[in-house]
C-alpha cells in the first residue's frame, strides 16, 4: 500500500494525524484503542466550526482482500441505524455515524463509548464485574 502500511497489513497511523472522509469530514487521531483480527480501533474527534470537539472511535480494516467484509458491516450498521433512528432501542447498540474508505482502509466510525466488556473482566482477572456495570 504504498509503505502506509505495516507488515500486518494495518495503517501505520500517528497521534494527531487527520483522515479525511472526501466530504469534507476531518477526523483527528488522538490514541489506539485496541486491535483484534480485522483491523485497529482508534480514538478520534473532529471539531466543528465553532470549535467544538466531537470525540468518536474509528475502526479501520487491513488492507487485505477481507477487508470487503466492512463494508458488509457499514451496510449493515446503516440499515439499523436508519431503521432504528433515535428510539429507545438504539440505546442498546453503538451506532454508526460515518463509513468510507481511507487509503485502501475501510473505516466505521461509531460514537465513543466506554471500556470494551472484555477489556473489564480481564483487568478483573476474570472474576467477574462487580454491580457498578449493571
Amino acid at each position: 500500500n504504498n509503505g502506509k502500511d505495516n507488515c500486518n497489513h494495518d495503517l501505520i497511523l500517528f497521534q494527531n494525524q487527520k483522515i479525511d472522509d472526501s466530504k469534507g469530514n476531518i477526523y483527528c487521531i488522538e490514541e489506539w484503542i485496541g486491535a483484534g483480527q480485522f483491523g485497529q480501533v482508534y480514538r478520534c474527534s473532529t471539531e466543528s466550526f465553532n470549535g467544538k470537539k466531537t470525540k468518536y472511535a474509528i475502526k479501520i480494516s487491513k488492507s487485505t482482500k477481507d477487508a470487503e467484509q466492512f463494508q458488509y458491516e457499514i451496510d449493515l450498521l446503516n440499515c439499523l441505524r436508519n431503521f432504528l433512528g433515535r428510539s429507545p432501542a438504539s440505546k442498546n447498540i453503538s451506532l454508526i455515524e460515518n463509513g468510507f474508505v481511507f487509503c485502501n482502509h475501510y473505516c466505521i466510525v461509531f460514537e465513543l463509548l466506554g471500556p470494551s466488556i472484555l477489556h473489564e473482566i480481564e483487568k478483573a482477572k476474570y472474576r467477574g464485574l462487580s454491580l457498578k456495570y449493571a
